[in-house]
């Protein structure tokens, strides 16, 4: 039998590579907003990019974040098929074992049967 924490799904309990990836996304889309936030802030104090240039940079900014938060769902949902992987194993284990204890129980009382008998 595998033993796991109860906890499946969370940070300490990846791998550091996916941690790692994590991290960096996290870290390129806070860049990306405090970019847009700079740029935003630009236009309205003055001698900034046009409009349309700070609207596209807003928009990329938020395709760009979309986009990693994507890749962090799709990180924790191979996760999650992992743990239901275990579960389907242990499942299955479980059920063997309960068919031995189940065929057991069965012959101890045919002997218990025949004992009686006699």
């Amino acid at each position: 039998m595998v033993k796991r924490n109860s906890s499946i799904h969370t940070f300490s309990n990846m791998d550091f590579h996916n941690r790692i990836k994590i991290i960096i996304q996290y870290t390129i889309v806070t860049f990306v907003y405090l970019f847009a936030i700079f740029i935003l802030l630009w236009m309205i104090f003055g001698n900034s990019p046009t409009f349309e240039q700070g609207i596209l940079i807003l928009a990329l900014s938020l395709i760009f974040g979309l986009e990693i938060k994507t890749a962090i769902t799709n990180t924790n949902l191979k996760n999650q098929n992992k743990s239901f992987s275990y579960l389907a194993k242990d499942f299955k284990e479980h059920r063997k074992e309960f068919q031995n204890f189940k065929q057991e129980t069965k012959q101890e009382f045919q002997e218990i049967k025949l004992i009686l008998k006699h």
